[in-house]
C-alpha cells in the first residue's frame, strides 16, 4: 500500500513539475475585451507578448529564456485592431487596422536605441480589398484582392515603412474556387493556420488555406475531388508558381459519388484525407516532387489497422465537452456531411502524430423551429441536399475523430498509445479559470512551449512553461 500511495504521489508530483509560472506581470487593466497576442523572431529564440485593451498596446520583449529584456507602450486609436507583428533587424514591429478605414497602421520600437516610429498605408477601396494577414518569423504579409481582375496581391513588410509586393492572377476557375457571394459583391475566403499545438479546427477545415514557411507563402486548394492546387509565392525572388497534385494518378475522376476531402501542411509533407460513405484514404505526399510517400486506405465494412486511439465524438447540446466512443460508419457519415479534417504534428521520438476526422458547425432551434436546407459540401455530379435547421441564437462544435502515429522517417504506422496533447494539458490546467479566447496565447521559445493569458480578476499578465 505504501509503495503505491508513493508512486501515486511520485505521479502527481510529475505532473505538477511538468508546468510552472514563468511569471507574473501586474499590468492593471480592466475592460470587457483585452486581447493577447505573441510575436516570435525567424528562429523562435525570442518572443514578444503584445496585450491591448481599447487605447493602448503594451509590448514585452523577451529572451531565449524568456527573461523580459524589454518593454514599451503604444497608443492605440479608437477601434484599432492588432493585425500581427515581426521581430527583425533589432526591432520589433507592430501592424494595426482601424474598423472601417482601408489603412494600415506600423509602428516599429527600436530595441537597441528604444526609439518609436510610425507610418499610415492607405489602401484605395476601389482597387484592392483586404483579403487577409499573417505573421511569420521576420515577415509581416498583408493580402488584397483586385475588385476589378481576379489577382491577389502579398504586400511583405520589411520594417514599419518598407515592403515589396508579390502579384498573381488566377485562372477564372481557380477564382471562383477562393471567392464567396455574388458577382459584384464576392469576397476572397483564405484561412491562415497557425501550427503551434493543437490547430484550430474552424481555420483547418476550411478549402482555401495559407501557410508562411521561412521566405515562402504556400496557398493550398482543395475545391475537386483527389487533387490539391498549390500557389506558391517565393517572398524573395518575388516570383509565383503553381501546380496540381493528383491524388489518385493514372485513374480517371470519381462520378456522382458524395464525398469530402481536405490537406493539411506539414514540414513540406501533404497530408490528405478523403472520405465516402465506404470508404477512406489517407495520404503523404511530398508537396513539391508530388510523389506519394504512403498510403492508407479502408473500406466502409473493414476495421482501420492503422489508428492508435478508438473513434471519439467530441461535442453534443446539452455538453460541448461530451466525448464518447463511436463506429467507422457514423465517421464516414459524419466526414461526408460535415466536412473532413486531417492535422500533423511532431510527436516523441522522431514520430508524428496525425488527427483525422470530421467537423461541423451546429446551429440550434430558433423560436420558428423550420427547417432549412444546405448543399452536403462535395457531390460530384451535382449538389446534394439535407435538412438543417435556420441559423440560431446557439451553436456548437461536433468533431469525430482517431488519431494516427508514424514514422517520421518513412511515414510508416507505428503501434502505441498516445499522450495528452499541450492543448488537452493546458486546458486541464486551466479548468477552473474563465479566459477568454482573445485573451490567451501559445507559442514556443527556444524549443519550449509557454501558455500565456491576461488574468482580468488580478489584473495580470501571466506566462506558464509547460
Amino acid at each position: 500500500m505504501r509503495v503505491m500511495i508513493f508512486i501515486l504521489l511520485s505521479f502527481l508530483s510529475l505532473q505538477v513539475l511538468a508546468q510552472h509560472k514563468q511569471f507574473e506581470l501586474p499590468v492593471g487593466w480592466q475592460g470587457n475585451r483585452i486581447e493577447l497576442q505573441t510575436i516570435s523572431d525567424k528562429n523562435k529564440q525570442h518572443s514578444c507578448l503584445l496585450i491591448v485593451n481599447s487605447d493602448s498596446l503594451r509590448g514585452f520583449l523577451c529572451n531565449n529564456q524568456l527573461r523580459i529584456v524589454r518593454e514599451f507602450s503604444l497608443p492605440v486609436k479608437p477601434g484599432e485592431k492588432l493585425l500581427g507583428g515581426m521581430l527583425r533587424d533589432s526591432s520589433v514591429y507592430v501592424f494595426l487596422q482601424q474598423k472601417d478605414k482601408d489603412e494600415l497602421h506600423s509602428w516599429a520600437f527600436n530595441v537597441m536605441t528604444k526609439r518609436i516610429t510610425e507610418r499610415v498605408f492607405p489602401f484605395d477601396i476601389k482597387k484592392e480589398k483586404a483579403v487577409t494577414y499573417i505573421s511569420g518569423g521576420n515577415h509581416f504579409l498583408y493580402i488584397t484582392a483586385d475588385n476589378r481582375t481576379t489577382e491577389l496581391t502579398v504586400y511583405d513588410f520589411t520594417s514599419e515603412r518598407d515592403f515589396t509586393s508579390v502579384r498573381h492572377n488566377f485562372s477564372e476557375k481557380q477564382w471562383n474556387d477562393l471567392i464567396t457571394g455574388g458577382i459584384f459583391n464576392h469576397t476572397v475566403k483564405l484561412e491562415k493556420i497557425d501550427q503551434e499545438g493543437d490547430c484550430d479546427l474552424d481555420a483547418v477545415v476550411k478549402p482555401n488555406k495559407i501557410y508562411i514557411r521561412n521566405d515562402t507563402l504556400l496557398l493550398l486548394m482543395n475545391n475537386h475531388i483527389d487533387s490539391t492546387h498549390v500557389c506558391c509565392f517565393d517572398l524573395k525572388q518575388h516570383v509565383v508558381s503553381s501546380w496540381v497534385i493528383d491524388h489518385n494518378p493514372g485513374q480517371p475522376s470519381a462520378k456522382k459519388v458524395s464525398y469530402s476531402d481536405n490537406s493539411f501542411l506539414f514540414r513540406n509533407k501533404l497530408y490528405y484525407v478523403r472520405a465516402t460513405t465506404d470508404s477512406l484514404l489517407i495520404q503523404v505526399v511530398d508537396l513539391y516532387t508530388r510523389a506519394i510517400d504512403k498510403s492508407f486506405s479502408t473500406g466502409g465494412d473493414e476495421p482501420i489497422p492503422f489508428k492508435n486511439t478508438p473513434i471519439f465524438q467530441e461535442g453534443s447540446r446539452s455538453s460541448k465537452s461530451e466525448l464518447r466512443d463511436v463506429g467507422k460508419r457514423q465517421l464516414l457519415r459524419k466526414m461526408v456531411n460535415g466536412a473532413a479534417v486531417i492535422t500533423a504534428k511532431p510527436y516523441d521520438n522522431n514520430q508524428i502524430e496525425v488527427v483525422v476526422g470530421s467537423y461541423a458547425k451546429v446551429y440550434g432551434g430558433n423560436k420558428d423551429n423550420n427547417p432549412a436546407y444546405m448543399a452536403s459540401p462535395n457531390y460530384v455530379g451535382g449538389p446534394m441536399l439535407f435538412p438543417v435547421r435556420n441559423v440560431s441564437r446557439e451553436s456548437w462544435s461536433k468533431s469525430v475523430h482517431f488519431k494516427m502515429l508514424l514514422n517520421a522517417g518513412n511515414y510508416s504506422h507505428m503501434e502505441g498509445d498516445i499522450g495528452s496533447s499541450i492543448n488537452e494539458r493546458i486546458e486541464r490546467y486551466t479548468g477552473n479559470l474563465k479566459i477568454p479566447a482573445e485573451s490567451e496565447s501559445l507559442f514556443m521559445n527556444n524549443g519550449t512551449y509557454y501558455y500565456a493569458y491576461y488574468d482580468l480578476e488580478v489584473r495580470k499578465l501571466v506566462v506558464i512553461k509547460f
